[in-house]
């Protein structure tokens, strides 16, 4: 187990961790909120010292994966080990679509596509109508994949089921394409405890 004791974020006697100190100690308290009509929000105007020039995606995806291409041809474990330390915090299923095709584009070779296979169980006593199945798939529940799912080799790709805990092999765990089939993905394993192992 492992207590964090020091907040590391706010140390320092320059000034610009002074600044972030007191920003971070103002958002705590509630006296940096946004006043709307002289009443207090539950909104905070971020200082531009913590904003991109450019607000949009793709500027957020070149300031995290900066060096992305480079990091891209070296070695495995130097990739393996950088994009695993590295991710975008979205709030909805829409924008993580929206990061994941921009860092896709990124790249380099062919893309295999994999589609879900969606069907209806219907029961003997149900008097519903069947569900198209385009319809089905048009559905991207929390906790599941996207029903077409296009990876290229080098593509990160993170298990969001409990394989093989005691292997290392469970939710959350990253790992980089390394190969596949039509019906199969061959990875490797890039964070946890079987870092480095195939799957």
């Amino acid at each position: 187990e492992l207590n964090l004791s020091i907040n590391m974020r706010v140390r320092g006697d320059d000034e610009t961790s002074s600044s972030f100190r007191n920003f971070i100690l103002s958002v705590g308290d509630g006296s940096s909120n946004i006043n709307l009509n002289g009443e207090p929000t539950n909104r905070v105007l971020l200082p531009d010292s913590l904003m991109l020039e450019q607000q949009t995606p793709s500027a957020l995806c070149d300031f995290v994966y900066s060096g992305f291409s480079e990091i891209l041809e070296s070695d495995f474990q130097i990739y393996s080990d950088w994009i695993s330390r590295r991710s975008i915090l979205c709030s909805t299923n829409d924008q993580v679509d929206e990061y994941n095709s921009h860092m896709h584009n990124r790249i380099p070779g062919s893309e295999s596509t994999y589609l879900s296979i969606d069907s209806q169980i219907i029961s003997e006593n149900n008097d519903s109508p069947a569900i198209q199945v385009h319809h089905l798939n048009s559905f991207t529940p929390s906790g599941m994949p996207p029903h077409c799912l296009k990876l290229k080799v080098g593509s990160p790709v993170m298990l969001i089921r409990n394989v093989s805990p005691t292997t290392g092999h469970c939710n959350g765990t990253k790992y980089i394409l390394i190969g596949g089939g039509h019906h199969f993905l061959k990875l490797r394993t890039a964070s946890g405890p079987a870092s480095g192992e195939i799957l």
